[in-house]
């Protein structure tokens, strides 16, 4: 694996699009933004998120995308509507209200002794991340990466 968002691939089979957003004040502290795509709520409010095994192809048998639906055999590219976003797979934009994303941020450090623990949630306007199973997801994917790339500039990060 070559980039570090490529140890983050593995963890959107669990519906978690994850990417370091920026860097803290001290060294090997990640500003880390997940992102999850609510593609189905019921009455009782349960939702369904898009999942992605990334050893899966994103088309289909008809050359659509899995996730929206969109680049059919026989359908035109989307254009932006109210209520569409980007599909996360394969970048054109959804039907209106198909897939709602939400955002999950928060703050990551990578300890001396090269664990990773959750420091903080992060920003305004993004959900905290409360999840102890993204939480977990993260700091796995962080080991991985810092193992394989150790830290750089003085320790200023993978």
């Amino acid at each position: 694996m070559s980039t570090i968002s490529s140890y983050f691939e593995p963890m959107r089979a669990h519906g978690y699009f994850v990417n370091i957003v920026g860097r803290g004040p001290e060294p090997d502290t990640y500003d880390v933004c997940c992102a999850m795509y609510i593609t189905d709520r019921d009455e009782f409010s349960v939702s369904t998120t898009l999942r992605y095994d990334v050893r899966d192809g994103v088309r289909g048998c008809c050359n659509e995308c899995i996730g929206c639906g969109g680049g059919g055999a026989e359908s035109e590219p989307r254009t932006f509507k109210r209520g569409s976003i980007t599909c996360p797979l394969c970048g054109e934009w959804t039907r209106p209200w198909a897939m709602r994303k939400v955002d999950c941020s928060g703050t990551f450090k990578i300890t001396n002794n090269g664990s990773a623990e959750f420091i903080k949630s992060l920003k305004p306007g993004t959900y905290a991340m409360a999840s102890v199973h993204m939480i977990e997801a993260i700091c796995d994917a962080l080991e991985e990466a810092y193992e394989a790339t150790g830290s750089t500039m003085g320790g200023g990060g993978l």
